[in-house]
């Protein structure tokens, strides 16, 4: 039986794959190719894989298409992919990888090394996931037939045991391994020799209180080698209890994560530079905005009567721009934020919420459209961000219907499935059904700037929201026809 882990490549152009194979020969895995974002998905069906490498630039279904359908998918949800691109190299499309949930984005031509290193990491992630989810199930097995800890004390994980005051009893080859000292020089020791003081007062407080009153814990350790070197450990501690139902001393059983913990530090080092960029969009990019609107206006107030009616145009245009382009960018700070904005939730009246949106809309958009609300029901959401979510959702059904004779926006909701799915339907243009994977994205638009004005975040936003609450988001359009947007949140009680 073959149980090398798998790993899908995904390339249009042959030469690529086989560059990709060379690059990857000497790794114990098993590729599959695909040579469009098709078969890929075909692929996912077939196999599970540990990892996907994709190409950015394919015909019909590109990276990027390809990345948001594996995501909505149950099988695949999880599945961490890398984007291997040459010609979509630019920030905001590595900004674009990252939000497509890319765990890395590799410009062509790279170092070998650094794809091998990529995927090593994986390989050894899945082993340690085996490893850990084998040692759990031999665990659950053995501490329910016997209370003798010897069982544990051999090569096949790291293993500690202190009495009930933490006194170091016994330590098996792993544990001296990984810690650097020998076991003459562990036995007998207090257990706060290796521990790092990296962890805080209450979270080794619960760990006590937890396995003192002869409850397992579970959690991730930080300690600290006899070189002053630190290491990760994913540890379980199973508390031996006496007749009397006392813990009278603890095994630690652990799964070294140290390498994970790097990554996981690497990623939040990612997040704070876009924490930067999004600080240097926000004060760099506003203030020229501010003086090219603010010249415009000026020569439009005090050379007024010297322009002819082409000068004045120009000075218009150059105000609408400057306009739009503060829009846009506040458009993507607010899409920027949400991935880091926790959210709070509680029950929230939707009737009364609604409400509330259209009167935000009729202050800000002049329509003449009809306005049909259902008994709605209530979720547990976050107020603030739902709130964004009806009005972006709201305020497109009426600008999309605008060009109706008699322009009709429905909204309405109903129970299925243990799930609470909200409808917002217009009379409008609709749209091709073929391009709907394409709505959720930023800054895509399924309609031209001069129909329709707007700047293609708007549904991304609800996408993002929806997302951060568990739910799901799609729609339904006939071209000239009208289009229906759904949001589903699952039923959460107070």
């Amino acid at each position: 039986m073959n149980t090398k882990p798998k790993i899908l490549i995904v390339d249009d152009k042959p030469e690529n794959l086989k560059a990709l194979r060379k690059v990857l020969k000497d790794l114990d895995i098993e590729l599959v190719e695909a040579t469009s974002g098709n078969d890929a998905l075909k692929a996912s069906l077939r196999h599970d894989f540990i990892l996907a490498l994709l190409d950015i630039q394919m015909p019909e279904m590109d990276g990027y298409e390809l990345a948001g359908i594996l995501r909505e998918e149950e099988k695949t949800a999880h599945l961490p992919f890398i984007f291997i691109s040459a010609v979509y190299t630019d920030n905001l499309n590595v900004f674009k990888g990252y939000e497509k949930g890319a765990f890395s984005f590799i410009t062509k031509p790279f170092q070998p090394e650094i794809l091998i290193n990529k995927v090593k990491f994986f390989i050894e992630k899945h082993q340690q996931e085996i490893a850990l989810f084998e040692l759990n199930e031999e665990l659950e097995r053995k501490v329910k037939q016997i209370s003798d800890y010897k069982y544990a004390l051999d090569e096949s994980s790291i293993v500690a045991v202190t009495d009930q005051k933490g006194i170091i009893k016994e330590v098996n080859n792993n544990f001296c391994k990984i810690s650097k000292y020998t076991r003459e020089e562990l036995i007998g020791q207090d257990h706060r020799m290796i521990n790092s003081g990296y962890h805080t007062k209450e979270f080794m407080q619960d760990l006590w209180v937890t396995i003192s009153s002869g409850k397992r814990w579970r959690g991730e350790v930080k300690n600290i080698a006899k070189d002053g070197t630190f290491y990760w450990l994913d540890t379980t501690i199973v508390p031996f209890l006496n007749e009397s139902g006392i813990p009278y001393q603890y095994m630690a059983i652990r799964s070294e994560i140290t390498q994970r913990k790097d990554v996981e530090d690497q990623l939040q080092a990612v997040n704070k530079e876009l924490e930067a960029f999004t600080y240097s969009v926000s004060h760099d990019l506003r203030a020229p905005l501010r003086a090219v609107n603010g010249y415009a206006q000026m020569l439009n107030d005090d050379y007024n009567p010297k322009l002819d009616a082409e000068a004045k145009r120009f000075i218009d245009n150059i105000k609408y721009n400057a306009t739009k382009m503060g829009m846009l960018i506040d458009d993507l700070l607010a899409f920027s934020r949400l991935g880091r904005k926790e959210i709070q939730k509680s029950n929230i009246d939707m009737n009364e919420l609604t409400k509330e949106v259209l009167v935000d809309i009729n202050k800000s958009i002049a329509h003449s459209a009809e306005i049909k609300i259902g008994n709605l029901h209530s979720a547990k959401v976050d107020y603030s961000l739902m709130r964004q979510v009806m009005f972006n959702l709201i305020s497109n059904a009426v600008k999309y219907s605008s060009k109706k004779e008699h322009p009709l926006v429905e909204i309405f909701s109903k129970e299925k499935n243990g799930e609470i799915i909200f409808s917002v339907k217009d009379n409008g243009v609709g749209f091709d059904m073929h391009y709907a994977d394409k709505l959720f994205g930023v800054f895509q638009r399924l309609h031209s700037q001069k129909d329709f004005e707007g700047t293609g975040v708007g549904l991304a936003i609800v996408q993002r929201i929806i997302s951060k609450h568990d739910g799901k988001v799609w729609a339904e359009a006939d071209l000239n026809n009208g289009a229906s947007f759904y949001i589903s949140l699952p039923i959460l009680l107070l």
